[in-house]
């Protein structure tokens, strides 16, 4: 609960739990007061009639759900603001709201002025841990020059890349989520590069090519005012080709080897596998295929561990997982 002008208002998470125990009727279902939301990748919509309504992203700290808008007292919702709103649920159309008190449309700035609320909506990364984990990673890197274009990069990007989420739906949708996407994806590759049949990677080259796999995401999702969206070039350009010309421009700044600026260029372009699923290039090297599949893995065990089991521990479809699990009870 968040307490709002006096009064405990659920957020998004309660809401849901309330759900689950099928306790649900009505409006304001969980103590009788209207739930305090983060809005985020708000779309406008119409009914067969026309009737204007909006479709869009809500969360708490723990957790994110799809809602239907369907009245607002003033302003129509944004993505980044914070509201109060009326809730019901329906098994047909799922939550629906009516928005009551706008907040304000630059939560930035509200986050700051109330930071025991933010404490409960902003869903955000361990930095420290993550922090802690990528000056590891630095130290385990054996070339000098590469090492040094590592710091370099990385003391001029932190600040963005411990605000800046890895994706807006689907995984690490968290402040300082990208961060933690790709300390983690270093991590994996790391402990992979020690295993026999891997003994002709270029260990440097696999960690350095995690560790800046997703750069591009620094100019592809917005992060000044939480509302977890993509940018005008994001959506024009989308994370890969702003990562490469992202890298290109850092590895010319910091004189970095050509045979490290290709190798590195090579794994942002074919980290995702196939050109059907966005890269313009498949992995040809061995440090890409293995950056590649540390991706994947690691963004997956992060959608995995954010569902909910709805309908006997099964979850919903998840595009992410490529359909619904399991996330009932364990032997």
């Amino acid at each position: 609960m968040v307490i709002v002008k006096s009064k405990e208002v659920p957020t998004i998470g309660e809401i849901l739990d309330t759900i689950s125990n099928k306790d649900c009727e009505g409006m304001d279902f969980v103590n009788g007061e209207p739930g305090i939301f983060l809005f985020t990748n708000v779309v406008p919509k119409s009914t067969k009639r026309g009737k204007i309504y909006y479709e869009a992203m809500v969360m708490d700290k723990d957790c994110r759900e799809k809602v239907r808008i369907w009245s607002w007292a003033a302003e129509p919702p944004v993505s980044g603001c914070v509201a109060l709103a009326h809730y019901e649920y329906s098994d047909e159309y799922g939550i629906g709201l009516k928005m009551t008190a706008y907040f304000n449309s630059n939560s930035t700035e509200y986050f700051s002025e109330h930071q025991d609320i933010g404490m409960k909506l902003l869903p955000m990364s361990d930095l420290w841990l993550s922090e802690n984990i990528f000056e590891g990673l630095i130290d385990l890197i054996n070339d000098s020059s590469l090492k040094l274009f590592l710091s370099q990069v990385f003391k001029d990007l932190l600040p963005e890349y411990r605000k800046t989420p890895a994706a807006v739906r689907h995984h690490h949708v968290r402040i300082g989520g990208l961060l933690e996407h790709s300390v983690n994806v270093a991590q994996i590759v790391e402990w992979l590069s020690n295993l026999h049949i891997l003994g002709d990677m270029n260990k440097d080259i696999a960690i350095a090519g995690a560790l800046l796999h997703d750069i591009g995401k620094l100019d592809t999702y917005k992060s000044d005012n939480y509302s977890f969206s993509m940018t005008h070039k994001g959506k024009m350009f989308d994370h890969i080709v702003l990562g490469i010309q992202r890298f290109q421009k850092l590895a010319e700044k910091y004189n970095l080897a050509p045979e490290f600026t290709d190798e590195i260029v090579h794994i942002i372009a074919s980290h995702h596998g196939k050109k059907e699923w966005g890269s313009p290039i498949e992995p040809k090297t061995l440090e890409a295929i293995v950056v590649h599949h540390a991706d994947v893995l690691e963004a997956q065990v992060d959608s995995f561990s954010n569902l909910k089991g709805i309908d006997e521990g099964w979850t919903e479809y998840t595009p992410m997982l490529g359909g619904s699990v399991y996330r009932g009870e364990r032997i």
